[in-house]
């Protein structure tokens, strides 16, 4: 069985060809059988890999090789994951990514119906064993959506100019970070930026809140260095006051939150007390990037440690209430208006293995399904960064401040509390105008789109751990779509911006069971971490040990417990410290970062 094409070409000698109209060359194409082998090919007809092909034009004849199914053809994709096959796509995907993406990518998702990630995913495998003769057409990764739901990439091309300006600057400066990550970075930044500012309504105001968490091996695919290209866009573009300090307690994150005036706010010089103003006018809205975040999520899993109140307040910051209150003993009430975080972390997969197994109370208490988790679509790559040092684009600068400066600047009038004899005080009172917000339309098409996408989202058969999840993708993919109409000035959500929209989310869906496979197929925690968590243990119980002590209840030698407490240091769940010649080892206790502390953290923004 041969699928037979006509091809003009005109061989230069370079592997890849041009067209000639005056050569017409007839190239037959020989389908898989049902065993996965090539059947008997006659001498002038050659596997498709070996025909001196552009990459255009195998990707054509590749697809057409997939219109054809023979009866004795058990796998009608089969011929796709050939060895050479995969070869050549990745090849193609590496060299000429547009073409692979509007050509290729297109085709799998649109016509085929098959879920584009499990074919992305082997074309980016090492060495991956494909058995034709054991195997039909491949499982996807997750169930892939109704034909009739999905978009064609030249729908929703020009939705997001900004975005994929972004993702062009941060793989300049980042080119070994995977490729998600960096769109997630740029939606992270415009979700900083857009502070409560914007919403939608179904009954209750949706706003563009993103906690989106970056998983990959330490070092390997550079995840601070994406995470440092958004930070360093949000202060060229005068937004860096969004910014949180790196770490922070619950409790100085919500005092950080409520607006507070410093008690030397009378001292500064006129900027300072200028950039204090920027900050308190969106006190309550915040950016993070939290660097390691698997030493957070250690210590939130301990009920007495001080970070455990992590697990409700994120899920509260992520529900858009209208305000938050906390009072304690000891600090009073903390009272934040308008709270709003958004949230992007980074942890390697080890960190994360814990708290995700099959059956994790994170998955059903509504902790992990906030998340969008970001993993590698590649192979680690060796790119090498240009000299100099990484400054983003100007128009992406003067864009993103356009952008923020146009959702609404609330004012702010700070003023000194005189005590009984009318002189100053350290004390000051925070007059603030209400937050500004703009509630974007969405037309009826839009509409259907997102309820279209829920429901069957919601008819899929999947995990029970992650019904949740599912049941808040569409909702994710809402605000994302709000930013990028926004962005563009629209005060509706068109039809192309819900398209770009589902497509992102749709990569995060795929990556979600990527990781969650990840997670049920490991062999179990490693022995470094089991002791890591035995250490961890011995000092919830008896408080802060020598080093000695602690190798000694242990029974480990000297050098393993030293590397393992400078790990779990690096990550923030213990604290090495020393008294006269004693090495001590205690649980981390972080305290209240001070106004002070908050200012220092903070850089000066560029002026426009």
């Amino acid at each position: 069985m041969y699928i037979t094409f006509y091809h003009h070409y005109a061989n230069k000698g370079d592997g890849m060809g041009d067209y000639d109209e005056d050569d017409a060359t007839m190239w037959s194409i020989p389908a898989m059988s049902a065993n996965g082998a090539m059947p008997h090919t006659p001498p002038m007809l050659r596997p498709l890999e070996d025909l001196p092909l552009s990459h255009a034009d195998y990707l054509a004849a590749l697809l057409r090789s997939m219109d054809v199914q023979y009866h004795d053809e058990l796998d009608p994709y089969a011929a796709l994951y050939t060895p050479g096959a995969l070869q050549r796509l990745k090849k193609i995907k590496d060299i000429e990514t547009s073409l692979y993406h509007r050509i290729f990518e297109t085709w799998v998702r649109g016509r085929k119906d098959l879920y584009f990630p499990s074919v992305d995913q082997r074309i980016d495998e090492d060495g991956v064993q494909m058995l034709h003769g054991a195997l039909h057409s491949p499982a996807p990764l997750c169930p892939a959506l109704p034909h009739e739901l999905i978009f064609p990439m030249s729908f929703f091309e020009h939705a997001a100019p900004w975005l994929d300006a972004y993702c062009a600057y941060s793989e300049r400066w980042a080119p070994r970070a995977a490729q998600s990550f960096h769109k997630a970075v740029g939606l992270w930044v415009l979700s900083t930026v857009a502070a409560r500012r914007l919403c939608v309504e179904f009954g209750q105001p949706l706003y563009p809140v993103l906690f989106l968490s970056l998983i990959a091996e330490s070092s390997q695919y550079t995840k601070t260095t994406a995470a440092a290209n958004g930070q360093t866009l949000l202060r060229a573009a005068g937004c860096h006051h969004f910014l949180t300090p790196d770490r922070s307690t619950p409790q100085a994150l919500l005092r950080h939150m409520s607006g507070r005036v410093p008690g030397d706010y009378g001292h500064k010089n006129a900027d300072e007390q200028e950039a204090i103003q920027q900050r308190l006018r969106f006190a309550g809205q915040r950016g993070w990037y939290y660097e390691e975040w698997g030493g957070m999520l250690h210590q939130m899993n301990r009920q007495e440690s001080p970070m455990a109140g992590f697990h409700e307040l994120l899920r509260v910051l992520d529900d858009g209430k209208p305000d938050f209150s906390s009072e304690t003993i000891q600090r009073g009430l903390e009272y934040v208006e308008a709270p709003y975080l958004s949230l992007l972390a980074s942890a390697t997969p080890q960190d994360l293995a814990p708290f995700m197994q099959s059956g994790s109370k994170w998955w059903r208490d509504g902790f992990w399904p906030r998340f969008a988790f970001l993993i590698p679509e590649q192979q680690p790559r060796l790119d090498r960064r240009p000299q100099g040092r990484a400054t983003p684009p100007s128009a992406l600068i003067a864009e993103l401040h356009t952008w923020h400066t146009s959702l609404g600047l609330p004012k702010v009038q700070i003023t000194n509390v005189l005590d009984g004899k009318q002189r100053p005080t350290d004390q000051w009172t925070l007059e603030r105008e209400a937050l500004p917000c703009k509630t974007l339309h969405v037309p009826s098409d839009t509409l259907e789109a997102y309820y279209q996408y829920n429901e069957v989202l919601l008819s899929m058969t999947i995990a029970p751990d992650l019904r949740p999840s599912y049941s808040r993708l569409h909702d994710k993919a809402m605000r994302v779509a709000m930013l990028l109409a926004s962005l563009q000035g629209k005060d509706q959500i068109t039809l192309p911006h819900w398209a770009y929209a589902q497509e992102v989310v749709e990569h995060w869906r795929a990556m979600l069971h990527r990781l969650t496979t990840m997670m049920s197929e490991s062999m179990g925690v490693s022995t470094d971490a089991q002791h890591e968590d035995r250490i961890e243990n011995l000092l919830g119980h008896q408080g802060p040990l020598p080093m000695r002590a602690v190798q000694r209840k242990l029974h480990l030698d000297s050098a393993t417990i030293k590397r393992l407490a400078q790990n779990m240091a690096y990550v923030g769940r213990v604290t090495i410290g020393k008294a006269g010649r004693t090495v001590y080892i205690s649980l981390s206790q972080e305290t209240d970062m001070q106004d002070d502390d908050i200012q220092k953290s903070e850089q000066n923004e560029v002026p426009f």
